[in-house]
């Protein structure tokens, strides 16, 4: 009995020990979803010692070994479900960070500059050139690029499908502003976009403008002039909220030519730059946005 007891305080100890972090887990990701599963991965061991110690325990009496194949059962299903979505479904692959890294590798050159997103170092980690690495915030996008560009300079924007750090595009359009898309390469889960520049980036000189639009104002504008046929047309807009707005908000622009002919639209949401929507702008609150229209 002693023993028995010794036992059972053990894998109560252990079940604490994986439920613990488990729970924690999930309610961080409900937080953060970005949160990655991995970071509890090592709390298996204490669930496999839990199961070991069932499986011993049920199969000692003959009204409990039906219980104990069934779990033994469950555990191999998942076990083996696991391994193979690990080894043989693409749909669990990872993102294919080291090929974006070689492909950087065979085409940025000296002087050339690659943009990751911020805090993403896996990047960084697999290239191997001569081209500058940089991180760029979104809210220090003009201070940060107007330093690091140049003209003529070949600019690597990498970005992810799955989630972004730029979700009004500030970067995109910065670049497009300076220069033109002249490329763009897709893997899983990650693009890259290649810019060439034709200047230094800086910030669009907008010009004052007054149009209301239900409970928004455009109080600020600035559209790229003289982009060439094959690039595209950059578009800043300032808002203000002059009421609040009872749902997120879109933005459509047309481009069109003297004969009504349409050449580009955009259809975007209207987001500041941490990626809020404009039913949760505070009243007289100003947002400049940014916008591409490719030709």
């Amino acid at each position: 009995r002693a023993g028995r007891k010794d036992t059972r305080e053990e894998a109560l100890r252990l079940l604490g020990h994986w439920l613990g972090p488990l729970t924690g887990a999930l309610l961080l990701w409900q937080l953060k979803p970005l949160s990655h599963p991995r970071y509890v991965a090592l709390f298996a061991t204490a669930l496999f010692i839990l199961v070991a110690y069932l499986l011993d325990h049920l199969g000692r009496r003959q009204a409990t070994v039906p219980l104990a194949v069934l779990l033994g059962l469950a555990v191999l299903a998942v076990t083996l479900t696991s391994l193979h979505a690990y080894f043989l479904n693409p749909r669990f692959a990872k993102d294919e960070t080291r090929e974006v890294a070689a492909a950087l590798a065979d085409h940025a050159a000296a002087g050339d500059l690659i943009l990751v997103p911020p805090e993403d170092w896996s990047i960084p980690y697999y290239y191997d050139g001569p081209a500058r690495v940089e991180m760029v915030w979104p809210s220090e996008t003009w201070d940060r690029l107007g330093g690091l560009t140049r003209t003529g300079q070949t600019v690597y924007l990498v970005d992810y499908y799955r989630a972004t750090r730029d979700p009004g595009g500030v970067v995109p359009f910065a670049l497009e502003s300076a220069g033109s898309l002249v490329d763009r390469w897709d893997f899983k889960g990650l693009y890259v976009r290649v810019y060439r520049l034709d200047r230094p980036v800086e910030p669009p000189p907008t010009a004052a403008l007054a149009a209301r639009f239900g409970p928004l104002e455009v109080t600020e504008a600035w559209v790229e002039a003289g982009a060439p046929a094959d690039t595209a047309v950059a578009v800043a807009l300032r808002w203000r909220l002059a009421e609040p707005a009872e749902a997120p908000l879109r933005v459509s622009l047309a481009l069109r030519d003297a004969d009504g002919w349409t050449w580009a639209t955009a259809d975007d949401w209207l987001m500041d730059p941490r990626g809020v929507p404009t039913d949760r702008w505070t009243p007289g609150e100003e947002v400049t946005t940014y916008h591409v229209l490719p030709l």
